[in-house]
């Protein structure tokens, strides 16, 4: 997680499982809660970040630690709150747990519009006459759109089959010609079906895809592979654009360009990391930038003057910097020739 990638390089972090939890107190006896009466009084946090559904996010204020000793080692804290056994919490003294999760989303932003990471949007269907579609990938730059082709992959239905089926056959010998892999589209008729899985020329299909209706189809019938983008046939860049405005739209010029009746479309582009929202979530941006340039920020915002604590937040601020800088210097990433998104 690298929330506590990022404190324990602020050295603001210690981790424990709860025991024996009732109302604003708990029970944890291991090595490193192991420390003398009103220890951790003067932490600021403590927060359960795994575990039981309802206790998960759990925040609260120590407000006494009772290191008597004994093997009894109990937190109160408040508000209080009651935890439930083997939860996992954390602590911290000196930053809160939204301030590492703020400063972490600050590093990625920062480097939002260099460090791009290959994107590809699939979910436009064309309609005759249509040429503006909204979409949700949030894409900087397009490198190019494609119409997904239908002649990589055609044979002839081998028996009837009623409207709704979940299987079907090909001609012998010509299952080859689709994936063995995967999920992928297919065409008979004017029905669109999602073929699931493939043994030889049997395949697995879900039917009454892109709002087409289940039917029943006879024997001889044409299977089409669809979702097939072949690489040497672009779409013009002359005859698009690719928009933002509330949403994502992609344009096409009507007089230089007609869209294909059902055909899907791949817009291949970059875009920018998106910040995390949960402590589930991973960042694909290299972790070590991450958690130098929150630290980085973190110290700094700690800098109150020329006193002792500041100087200290001031020179670890410079060390972390440092290092975050020399990461990022190696994740840039080019746009090559891509068409840049034109903001509205």
């Amino acid at each position: 997680m690298l929330r506590h990638l990022t404190s324990r390089l602020c050295n603001d972090l210690i981790t424990g499982t709860v025991t024996s939890p009732t109302s604003g107190t708990f029970v944890c006896a291991e090595t490193d809660w192991v420390k003398a009466n009103d220890y951790f009084n003067k932490y600021i946090e403590v927060f359960c970040y795994a575990g039981h559904d309802d206790t998960v996010g759990t925040s609260g204020n120590p407000t006494n630690w009772d290191g008597t000793g004994g093997g009894t080692y109990t937190l109160t804290f408040l508000p209080a709150t009651t935890l439930t056994a083997s939860d996992s919490v954390e602590m911290h003294h000196t930053y809160t747990v939204d301030e590492f999760n703020d400063y972490i989303n600050l590093a990625i932003d920062m480097v939002a519009k260099e460090t791009l990471l290959h994107k590809i949007d699939e979910t436009i269907t064309l309609k005759t006459n249509v040429y503006k579609y909204d979409f949700s990938t949030q894409f900087l730059w397009i490198q190019d759109i494609r119409m997904e082709d239908v002649g990589r992959g055609v044979s002839e239905l081998d028996g009837d089959i009623s409207a709704g089926a979940t299987s079907l056959d090909v001609t012998a010998g010509e299952g080859a010609l689709f994936p063995s892999t995967g999920t992928f589209p297919i065409k008979i008729n004017s029905e669109y079906i999602s073929c699931t899985s493939r043994s030889t020329d049997t395949l697995t299909v879900v039917g009454a895809q892109r709002g087409s209706t289940a039917a029943a189809h006879s024997s001889g019938a044409i299977v089409t592979l669809l979702g097939s983008y072949p690489n040497d046939a672009p779409i013009d860049p002359r005859y698009w654009r690719v928009v933002q405005k509330s949403t994502m739209v992609v344009e096409f010029v009507k007089n230089l360009w007609s869209p294909t009746n059902d055909r899907n479309i791949r817009l291949t582009g970059l875009a920018s990391p998106s910040q995390l929202d949960t402590d589930t979530e991973e960042s694909p941006l290299n972790p070590a930038y991450i958690t130098y340039q929150a630290a980085a920020l973190l110290h700094q915002s700690r800098i109150r003057g020329d006193d002792v604590d500041s100087e200290f937040h001031r020179a670890q601020m410079t060390l972390c910097q440092a290092m975050a800088d020399k990461t990022r210097g190696t994740m840039g990433v080019s746009v090559g020739g891509a068409k840049a998104v034109i903001e509205a």
